[in-house]
């Protein structure tokens, strides 16, 4: 890592943060735990630079460091590719095809325009089903997913394709053309069976009766319309509000943050903070 720092030192110079010194003598245990952390926070910042993770060098070692972690038999394999609402697209993935080709190849398979595939991004979740899933991470367009897939081969991670932004407005760009609309309707439906978006009695009964006429654009404009559609749910986590610690459920959409308070008896509290003056902000599923 220590060549490798050098090498992106000698193309972007000052712009990266300090590596951690090397160590030349015998560390305990401690030690060697502290310098692995600073060694992660120093990748951590080095993965903050755009100009540097665009580079070549960056995503070599980072696959690099993947193929040299995990061992994979068979170059070439068949792979599902869930699409939002569980249903899946079978693809051939060779260990060497990166999570853009993966994307780019299901893209093909179910008629996705060119101008719109930009809209949408390959996601790593992990569940028992097809409904009960979480998102583990979205996948860097230089990521080896067959390697990725295979670290968590005994806990049942899986890929889907999920659209990649949270502006509403860009809804109506992607439903002009079919295959756009239908992966709109499909993760729209997806998030409302696992309990994402969270319609009334009567927006769900309307919903079903639109699916079923096959009135896919009506079906979304109504989608649309129930409470956290579009929303991205994070995890159960924990938060420092209203005391520290505190069980979550995270909701990340609509120019805000939801953060809903799991409290003792089965009592649900919403907290939501907008985001009105910050240009652009980031939530990492760590």
């Amino acid at each position: 890592m220590h060549r490798w720092n050098e090498e992106l030192g000698r193309m972007f110079k000052a712009c990266l943060p300090r590596f951690p010194p090397k160590v030349y003598l015998a560390m305990t245990q401690e030690q060697l735990d502290e310098r692995r952390l600073f060694l992660e926070q120093y990748l951590q910042g080095v993965a903050r630079i755009s100009r540097v993770v665009a580079s070549g060098v960056f995503s070599r070692f980072l696959q690099k460091r993947q193929q040299e972690t995990l061992s994979i038999h068979r170059l070439n394999g068949v792979r599902e590719v869930l699409l939002p609402d569980g249903r899946s697209v079978t693809i051939q993935v060779k260990a060497s095809d990166t999570a853009q080709t993966v994307l780019e190849t299901v893209f093909d398979q179910i008629g996705l325009p060119g101008d719109l595939r930009g809209y949408f991004d390959l996601f790593l979740v992990k569940g028992k089903g097809k409904e009960d899933f979480r998102i583990l991470k979205k996948l860097v367009p230089w990521e080896l997913p067959r390697y990725t897939l295979e670290a968590g081969r005994m806990e049942r991670w899986a890929l889907m394709i999920r659209k990649s932004y949270i502006d509403l407005t860009l809804d109506s760009k992607i439903i002009q053309e079919g295959s756009g609309l239908d992966l709109l309707c499909a993760q729209a439906h997806g998030d409302i069976e696992r309990g994402w978006s969270l319609p009334t009695a009567a927006q769900r009964q309307e919903l079903e009766g639109l699916l079923q006429a096959g009135q896919m654009r009506k079906f979304l404009h109504a989608a649309q319309l129930v409470q956290h559609y579009g929303c991205m749910q994070v995890d159960i986590c924990t938060c420092d509000c209203p005391e520290p610690d505190f069980p979550a459920i995270v909701r990340v959409g609509h120019q805000s943050i939801t953060c809903c308070l799991l409290l003792p008896g089965n009592n649900i509290q919403q907290i939501s903070y907008h985001i009105s003056r910050v240009k652009s902000w980031r939530v990492s599923l760590l």
